[in-house]
């Protein structure tokens, strides 16, 4: 009796668990449209930052805009080259339109999740402009909440990868959309939510 009592208990937590936390896929949610918004900590300035997906097959491009204080907008597209063979983070949105031939933007290049995904180490440029580049790597598996359809148990699995000062990267552990969820560098930069 006390076996059965105990299975049931185990199979009821299990489903509690399950039922709390919605592992999404993000080729589920992520498309043509959806916003994703982050919230961000730069110099002292908390602001969100909000991305709408424009265009998702020959490139990868978005509109972007900035909350107060910072009240910027502008359009950044990528080339398909840049997202499969990049060593370059592109995050300074200043500019109202960028085309990105060599660097990435909110998700990381194939070339970064290949050898993120195989425990090597990589070295990428933070800021092309002044040569800013960091030697990327320990990654480790964990996931990470946001809120999606109001709900903010929905849960993506993530991978993190660090170098020597502590910076950190956090993406999608998805090779189809490595987008960035969080970001530690001389910023913060956290995925909060995301809407289609």
């Amino acid at each position: 009796m006390t076996s059965i009592f105990t299975k049931t208990l185990f199979l009821v937590a299990m489903m509690f668990r399950f039922s709390s936390f919605a592992f999404l896929n993000p080729n589920f949610i992520i498309k043509e449209g959806t916003k994703i918004i982050y919230d961000v900590s730069y110099n002292g300035l908390q602001y969100t930052l909000t991305i709408t997906i424009k265009e998702l097959e020959e490139t990868f491009s978005f509109d972007w805009i900035t909350s107060k204080p910072m009240n910027k907008k502008g359009t950044v597209t990528i080339q398909k080259n840049a997202t499969l063979n990049s060593n370059t983070l592109f995050n300074f949105f200043s500019e109202e339109k960028v085309e990105l031939v060599d660097q990435t933007s909110i998700l990381i290049s194939n070339k970064m999740f290949q050898n993120w995904q195989e425990n090597s180490s990589m070295e990428i440029y933070l800021d092309k402009e002044k040569s800013n580049k960091s030697l990327f790597g320990n990654g480790y598996n964990h996931t990470q909440n946001f809120e999606y359809k109001n709900n903010n148990s929905n849960e993506f699995d993530c991978r993190t990868v660090t170098d020597k000062d502590g910076y950190s990267i956090t993406y999608i552990n998805d090779y189809t959309f490595p987008i960035i969820v969080e970001m530690h560098l001389d910023w913060i930069i956290k995925l909060k939510k995301i809407t289609n």
